[in-house]
């Protein structure tokens, strides 16, 4: 659960950042932390794209690899306005989740 916190800070960290709108940022972070949650039916939930049954679990080494491989083909086509993923204290100074 940590993690999708810390991703859903980081979602209201970058709309912040490219509009300027803290309301619209603090809206967005509210949206994605009531109606997120893995335990409800929806296509945006945290987890999209894994069974709906695996809930909060950590990935397992296969589906990491998975997951690395699928966004290594990906990396490329990231738009020039995306959010570049700051240093977070939360995560020792790097930018992502340590492994």
């Amino acid at each position: 659960m940590q993690e999708r916190r810390l991703a859903d800070e980081a979602l209201k960290d970058c709309i912040k950042q490219k509009t300027d709108n803290e309301p619209l940022s603090v809206l967005m972070y509210n949206g994605v932390r009531f109606g997120g949650s893995p335990y409800f039916p929806n296509w945006y939930r945290w987890g999209y794209g894994w069974p709906y049954d695996r809930k909060y679990q950590p990935l397992t080494p296969g589906e990491k690899k998975l997951a690395a491989d699928l966004l290594a083909g990906r990396i490329e086509t990231v738009s020039a306005t995306a959010c570049r993923a700051q240093p977070r204290p939360e995560f020792g100074g790097r930018s992502k989740v340590p492994e």
